[in-house]
């Protein structure tokens, strides 16, 4: 694996933001394990999971916050990225604050994502900017603070939590050409994507009555 295809990746996945950064580190992911889910928003929202993979024992929720906030606030980054993954969690473990207590809240959406008698076993918390370890400590904090007050419904007894950022998702596997070409023109690969839908329509819908009624001329005694 390049050196410099690794740097490279993980540089430009960085620079991501909001709903590119999920989509980037989906396609990464997806190329990784053969397994991995994305999690569509709709109808009703994710339940808190982005993705899930190795036969739902493996949970990932993403975060790429606004670069401006980065750059003129990086001292409110790191609050902001706990709270974001801190909120995150509390849906996997069906949690609210009441009065600075915790509470049960049912995840309407996460029983229909997850299959019966599965549950996380590891968390993967990806942000694209991982530059302090003052992160870990307390994402890790709440999270055993949630264990303690859930119900446990989606969530294994013994699950544990990992923080990644843009250096471990670049070394996670190969990084290709194809794979830098796809992180550098997002929007012409969206291009090509909605092109090649386009005429998969166009071809299933318009060209089928034609064909079919060229059987039925063909077809002997018709």
């Amino acid at each position: 694996v390049s050196r410099s295809n690794l740097a490279d990746y993980a540089k430009l996945i960085g620079k991501l933001e909001g709903n590119d950064f999920e989509k980037e580190v989906c396609a990464r992911l997806q190329t990784i394990f053969v397994d991995f889910q994305r999690i569509p928003v709709k109808p009703h929202g994710d339940g808190g999971l982005d993705g899930l993979s190795h036969g739902q024992e493996r949970g990932y929720c993403c975060y790429g916050p606004e670069q401006e906030v980065r750059k003129l606030e990086n001292k409110g980054l790191k609050e902001d990225i706990v709270n974001k993954f801190s909120s995150d969690l509390r849906k996997l473990f069906e949690l609210e604050t009441e009065k600075k207590k915790f509470k049960h809240a049912a995840n309407e959406e996460l029983a229909t994502i997850m299959g019966d008698n599965h549950k996380i076993k590891i968390v993967y918390l990806i942000v694209s900017c991982f530059d302090s370890h003052r992160v870990i400590g307390p994402l890790n904090t709440n999270f055993n603070k949630y264990k303690v007050e859930s119900q446990m419904k989606f969530v294994d007894s013994a699950a544990t939590l990992t923080v990644w950022g843009p250096t471990d998702l670049a070394t996670l596997g190969a990084v290709d050409e194809h794979t830098l070409f796809r992180i550098q023109n997002p929007a012409l690969i969206a291009c090509v994507q909605a092109a090649s839908a386009a005429e998969l329509v166009k071809d299933v819908s318009g060209g089928f009555d034609a064909k079919f009624d060229d059987l039925k001329r063909r077809r002997p005694g018709g």
